[in-house]
């Protein structure tokens, strides 16, 4: 059975930073250990730990490109290790990378893992890729 988790899903922080994880998406975890980390974006990922170890940066044109390097060290310096509890998943800080949220989160499911954003910043990714594709910037 594939762990799928889909759709976007509007989620209040409670006062302790915790944030309720939606009840479909909370069957789809068989393993209780995570790995969250931070995308350039601004967004926190929640990757199962098993789907984190098939995630490789083993392209050496990775190390050569100036802006992948640069995602990958945002990417790999921020990552945490948590281990999930009943039905909430505790938001950690993030003091360094300027990641603050509201108290209303958006979860976007992404297949294998899924995503936590502030509301108003996912809006905004998702009118951006939205002309990308419009003007078929994607190809370049």
């Amino acid at each position: 059975m594939i762990s799928l988790f889909y759709g976007l899903k509007l989620v209040k922080r409670e006062k302790d930073n915790n944030i309720i994880i939606p009840r479909e998406w909370w069957t789809n975890f068989r393993e209780k250990k995570v790995i969250v980390g931070i995308f350039p974006e601004q967004c926190i990922f929640v990757f199962p730990f098993s789907k984190w170890l098939q995630i490789r940066v083993g392209d050496k044109d990775c190390l050569i490109d100036k802006k992948l390097r640069k995602d990958i060290r945002i990417i790999f310096s921020s990552i945490k290790e948590k281990e999930l509890s009943e039905d909430f998943f505790y938001l950690p800080d993030y003091p360094d990378f300027n990641i603050i949220f509201s108290k209303e989160i958006l979860l976007v499911g992404c297949g294998d893992y899924f995503e936590i954003w502030r509301k108003n910043n996912f809006k905004k990714e998702l009118q951006e890729n939205i002309r990308r594709i419009a003007n078929k910037d994607f190809l370049e």
